[in-house]
């Protein structure tokens, strides 16, 4: 029995590690450099700081903000030198964290609605320490699983692979595997052999790790460097805990984030002043964002042009603030020159302006010499703009 389950392991492992992604350890990135040692001392990050660091931490964990008494035991242990690390695990160590996680568990793979979390589980000393392959492999291997695929073997085994590796076997794979599920000992040895590939270490533990926490995927170096660790039977309490510690972690949720309140803003979108982006929402139904100012609702001025302020030459408001160019007046005019602003003037022979003199190809505009000149309809995809 024991050669029959190291050969089943083996073949799983070499079958599912050829589908794998390759894991290299070249360009390291300084944020991930700061993953693989210790935090920075705490003496280093203002008090208001690591507050603000330990309610992400409970928020990310235990999905609600620390009692004041959880607080005052933090603050109590940095006083006495203890790290973030090390609030980090004195969470993810707690029967609160551990609770969520079965429940978790019995969601997602036996579709409980109603979880049931006993003792034995809670107390389990594998779990407790960090490592809850052994509850995994006790859930997806029993026959409760099994019975949810009508206990067809060849559904659980497609089950099991989308459940740990959210994917679907190889021809290779569900043909090694199909002869083992039929009973509650090849599956545990199936889900065994499934949980130590490099596959779902890498792709399942430390990218989700990593997406939930920092909200990207591991550099290659680092990830080798947990990987190993993983495999080496790190606790994953401790893998996520250096990650949580980590000066990345700390800087994202230390920094003071703008709202759009505090600055004024009630629409679009802006930066939060901390790497991310804020979305201020949009404007009511006559309004326009950044009509008068960027990322602030206002009504939207509509430019008037030089024919609508009867403007035949010189320089004139726009009526939005800015400035409109009319033009100049043909030879023998001189704009202003009988005494009204931007109107052509003088006593000489007048020659009209043509539209490729005032260089428009529609609309109707002045001609400099008291009369319109037509340039043709405005065509259909655009909006007159011109002066």
């Amino acid at each position: 029995m024991r050669l029959r389950t190291s050969v089943l392991q083996a073949a799983v492992l070499l079958s599912v590690a050829t589908s794998s992604l390759a894991c290299t350890a070249s360009g390291k990135s300084e944020k991930d450099s700061a993953l693989s040692k210790a935090a920075a001392p705490l003496s280093e990050v203002e008090v208001s700081s690591r507050e603000q660091t330990l309610r992400a931490m409970y928020i990310d964990v235990l999905s609600r903000d620390p009692k004041p008494e959880e607080v005052a035991l933090a603050k109590d242990a940095w006083a006495k030198g203890r790290t973030l690390v090390d609030s980090a695990r004195s969470i993810l160590t707690t029967e609160e964290q551990r609770s969520i996680l079965i429940a978790s568990y019995q969601k997602r793979f036996l579709r409980k609605r109603n979880p049931i979390i006993g003792r034995d589980l809670l107390s389990n000393k594998e779990l407790e320490a960090g490592h809850p392959h052994p509850l995994l492999v006790t859930l997806l291997a029993g026959d409760e699983f099994h019975a949810f695929f009508g206990s067809d073997n060849s559904t659980t085994v497609k089950a099991l692979y989308k459940a740990l590796l959210s994917r679907a076997p190889t021809q290779a794979e569900f043909d090694v595997a199909l002869a083992s599920v039929a009973a509650t000992e090849g599956r545990r040895e199936m889900v065994s052999a499934l949980l130590a590939t490099e596959e779902y270490l890498a792709e399942q533990l430390l990218r989700g790790w990593y997406q939930k926490y920092l909200h990207r995927a591991p550099m290659p170096a680092v990830r080798a460097e947990l990987l190993t660790l993983l495999k080496a039977g790190e606790s994953h309490w401790d893998i996520q805990a250096r990650i949580l510690g980590s000066a990345e972690y700390v800087s994202f949720h230390s920094c003071s984030k703008v709202t759009c309140r505090a600055g004024g803003k009630n629409c679009g979108v802006l930066s939060d002043g901390c790497g991310g982006t804020l979305d201020c929402g949009e404007c009511d139904i006559g309004l326009e964002c950044g009509a008068e100012s960027p990322n602030v609702c206002g009504v939207k001025c509509e430019r008037m042009t030089c024919l609508e302020r009867l403007a035949e030459c010189g320089s004139i408001d726009d009526g939005c603030g800015g400035t409109l160019d009319c033009g100049t007046c043909p030879s023998g005019r001189t704009c202003g020159a009988d005494g009204i602003a931007n109107t052509c003037a003088g006593t000489g022979a007048c020659k009209p302006r043509t539209c490729r003199d005032l260089g428009k190809t529609y609309g109707r505009h002045f001609d400099g010499c008291g009369a319109m000149v037509d340039c043709g309809p405005e065509p259909a995809s655009l909006l007159d703009e011109s002066p």
